[in-house]
């Protein structure tokens, strides 16, 4: 859930460099007090009023705050728009000394006509009442068509006695850009020169000025993060300012921009968040299979496409959005390493060694997560190849990760939470525990052993530590079959289909979590010789739709954006090809909540 917080800066004066920000609050506790949009902030008649759409159903919550309140109030009675949800940020506005409600709204009615719009709502005092739906009466002006292009909301305000629009560029640099009236002179909306202001995001914006217009204030996430940046405009210097961090820790972690409003001398700030207390069993997590193998570069053979499972790298599938990842390991000389030898631990599938060590793997993951310190990493760690000596395997993993325990690991052998892997690497483990760990030590969490084999089934393992919350996870893992082609397809695809069906059912209390686990990866009768490639088992239709394109399919008809739905920890091969969209899919399940 993504809980909505808040934070309020006090306004001194033009000279000052950088306003203090008071102590992060929540706007509300759990329940209604959550969305998976921006949500939409004003001041009117010495009361600061806030909308936004509820994580559950979409439907259209308000609350209001003031400095004689106790802080947020309770979430009112609100005006019920029977057979619609709200689709997108809504807006608040006053005019002539009335505050509307500006909703975009999609159908739950089947039989309403049209199946989308925009419905305005009149504050009465009280509560909100639906005054029209799409239009309201005029006069206005024609439309006026402003020569720019965004992917993501833009935000009016008013500067200098010019109504202003800030918003970030379409395209992957995502300038921050602005635009401003003309009023009637042609074209109606001119660039503006952005003095000082060399700026990208990778969300929306939002854009204040007080009373006077004299000062401003544009609030947008960071191009490659997910926290909010201000930005304030230096009337001295006639120069906007550089950005400044709106703050640092999980209670700043953001999907969207924050809302801003100025109110009483003070900027208010308020952004949705992750309930950073969710167990990573209740999120839909994006996962490879053999995730070592694009390293595979061997003279061509026949096999070369069963053995490569993957075409990005380590960290390539990190930016991607690839958070759960399956690491084969063994030894270039297992004969050696059988006989007491110290042979370093290699990435491998099967009995095939990839040319990329352990060492360089983890290596790739610590980098990340230093640059990326609010991310998470799951490793499966597993021993492959046929005389590979599992114990082997855990002993000389433990002794390679003992110089970065501390800083990188977690060896919980519950299923954690989301605030305690945070910049972390939470192991699961196919391996025994190490010799060398101390009784009672925990070694991550226990799948040794009792893995379904080419099977779906629970694993429910007594714990190193007992405790009143127990690890408990369900796989899908029916790897191979011996029909091939659409036959096969069609039988890994009906897997998947109930992995899914089964992880988005109910969830579990969080004092006994499920974690869901399935992999889409199978192949087929090595008659005749050699095997279809992995590739091709991922990505080509073999007379019927392609895993991947089935996959996400399934996924988008389960949830999607602002559709929270469940669909666990999905382990892909070539999840990034051919839509660029399935991995996203995935991440765009999860629920969020709203903090301020």
């Amino acid at each position: 859930m993504d809980s909505i917080f808040g934070n309020i800066e006090q306004i001194l004066n033009n000279t000052t460099p950088q306003a203090p920000w008071r102590k992060v609050e929540r706007v509300g506790q759990a329940g209604g007090f959550s969305s998976q949009h921006k949500p939409a902030m004003c001041e009117y008649e010495g009361k600061l009023f806030l909308t936004w759409a509820n994580v559950t159903d979409n439907s259209f919550m308000w609350t209001t705050f003031d400095e004689s309140d106790a802080g947020w109030q309770p979430i009112p009675g609100w005006c019920v728009l029977d057979g619609k949800k709200q689709a997108h940020t809504s807006a608040l506005v006053v005019f002539n000394k009335v505050l509307y409600a500006i909703i975009p709204w999609q159908a739950t009615d089947p039989t309403l006509n049209p199946q989308s719009g925009c419905d305005f709502l009149r504050y009465d005092g009280t509560t909100f009442n639906q005054c029209c739906t799409n239009t309201i009466p005029g006069p206005f002006s024609d439309n006026n068509e402003i020569n720019e292009q965004s992917t993501s909301n833009p935000s009016l305000y008013v500067r200098d006695g010019k109504v202003r629009l800030m918003f970030l560029a379409a395209g992957d640099g995502r300038s921050v850009l602005e635009t401003h009236s003309t009023m009637g002179a042609s074209p109606p909306w001119a660039r503006s020169h952005l003095k000082g202001l060399d700026e990208s995001g990778n969300s929306g914006i939002s854009a204040i000025s007080s009373p006077e217009g004299d000062r401003s204030w544009i609030c947008f996430k960071t191009h490659d993060g997910s926290s909010n940046l201000i930005c304030h405009w230096e009337e001295e210097k006639i120069s906007w300012s550089g950005n400044i961090v709106m703050g640092s820790g999980i209670h700043f972690i953001t999907k969207n921009e924050a809302a801003l409003s100025y109110f009483n001398t003070w900027v208010y700030a308020v952004w949705n968040v992750v309930d950073q207390t969710i167990s990573i069993s209740a999120l839909s997590i994006p996962g490879t299979h053999d995730s070592c193998s694009s390293a595979w570069h061997d003279l061509p053979s026949p096999l070369n496409g069963w053995i490569r499972c993957q075409d990005m790298s380590i960290t390539q599938q990190l930016n991607a959005g690839i958070r759960y990842f399956d690491i084969r390991a063994s030894y270039k000389n297992i004969p050696a390493r059988n006989r007491g030898e110290q042979v370093p631990l290699t990435a491998v599938h099967g009995d095939y060694v990839l040319g990329l060590s352990i060492e360089d793997v983890l290596g790739f993951f610590y980098a990340w997560l230093d640059t990326h310190p609010t991310e998470a990493v799951i490793l499966q760690l597993k021993d492959d190849g046929k005389t590979t000596n599992s114990q082997y395997v855990s002993n000389d993993f433990y002794t390679l990760i003992q110089p970065n325990l501390a800083k990188y690991w977690l060896f919980a052998e519950t299923i954690p939470t989301l605030d305690q892997i945070k910049g972390k690497i939470q192991l699961v483990r196919r391996v025994p525990v190490p010799n060398a760990c101390r009784p009672k030590e925990t070694f991550g969490i226990k799948v040794y052993n009792n893995w379904p084999q080419n099977a779906a089934g629970a694993i429910n393992n007594p714990l190193i530590n007992p405790g009143p919350i127990p690890a408990s996870l369900w796989v899908e893992d029916n790897y191979t079959f011996d029909q091939n082609g659409s036959t096969a397809l069609q039988e890994k695809k009906q897997n998947i289909l109930d992995f899914l069906t089964k992880a988005s059912g109910p969830l579990a209390p969080p004092t006994a979590p499920v974690w869901y686990i399935g992999y889409s990866s199978y192949v087929t009768d090595w008659n005749p010789f050699p095997p279809d490639s992995n590739f091709n088992y991922a990505t080509e239709n073999l007379g019927t739709v392609s895993m991947n394109q089935s996959l996400e399919e399934i996924i988008n008809a389960k949830g999607g954006y602002n559709r929270p739905a469940l669909v666990g920890t999905i382990v892909m091969n070539y999840p990034n090809w051919k839509s660029g969209t399935l991995i996203g899919s995935i991440i765009y399940t999860d629920s969020l909540n709203l903090s301020t």
